[in-house]
């Protein structure tokens, strides 16, 4: 008995139901090639239909063995769970955005940083950015990308902080599909941080944000 079902203990138990919403987990293994593949060889257990107990009331051998056969393949996608935080003032205590904080883009890249505003391209791309604490840190062209971050928000005025990074740069600053701003790094010392203030036309439907690095 598993509770009040009945299972012989031989084998995987079958899933009562397969939910149509997923979830990313994160498994931390030895950088290792042999480590990976005891890991997939472990897992690929479970695509096999004889490796399955029909629990009692629970979804057939096949439809386990065939979900897990997709969990498997996907799992091959480096990029299937690569996900990103928003960054950390995106809080509804912070905040008066339009969308939740879940639906934000925010990170990503556009194909040319020089063409006017209203052609910039904005992909999201989450390869481009690596987020540790509350920095976030681009990698220039990655996939022939311009590092970008875009977000909607309903606040009108605010100040935005650029750190200068161990190379210059040149940060456009884009709202509502106009150029606001272009900051050159070049003048600040490494590592240190820039005040970007930047006042927004007013607007009842909020505002586009994008930022921007040409160079």
């Amino acid at each position: 008995m598993f509770g009040d079902k009945e299972f012989s203990g031989v084998g995987y138990p079958t899933p009562l139901s397969i939910p149509d919403e997923t979830t990313c987990v994160t498994v931390n293994i030895p950088n290792d090639p042999t480590w990976s593949a005891l890991l997939t060889g472990v897992l690929l257990t479970l695509i096999y239909p004889e490796n399955w107990q029909q629990f009692e009331g629970g979804i057939t051998r096949d439809d386990a063995a065939e979900r897990w056969q997709q969990i498997v393949d996907e799992m091959t996608d480096e990029t299937t769970c690569l996900t990103v935080d928003t960054p950390f003032w995106d809080d509804e205590t912070d905040v008066d955005d339009e969308m939740p904080a879940e639906d934000q883009i925010w990170y990503g890249g556009v194909t040319d940083p020089t063409v006017p505003p209203g052609e910039l391209d904005f992909v999201e791309s989450a390869l481009l950015w690596a987020v540790t604490g509350f920095v976030a840190i681009a990698t220039f062209e990655v996939g022939g990308l311009a590092p970008a971050i875009f977000f909607h928000t309903s606040v009108e005025k605010f100040i935005l902080i650029q750190k200068r990074g161990d190379v210059a740069e040149t940060i456009r600053y884009v709202i509502d599909n106009q150029d606001m701003r272009m900051l050159d790094t070049s003048p600040y010392a490494p590592g240190e941080l820039i005040e970007v203030p930047l006042i927004a036309p007013p607007s009842d439907s909020g505002h586009d944000i994008m930022i921007v690095q040409v160079t």
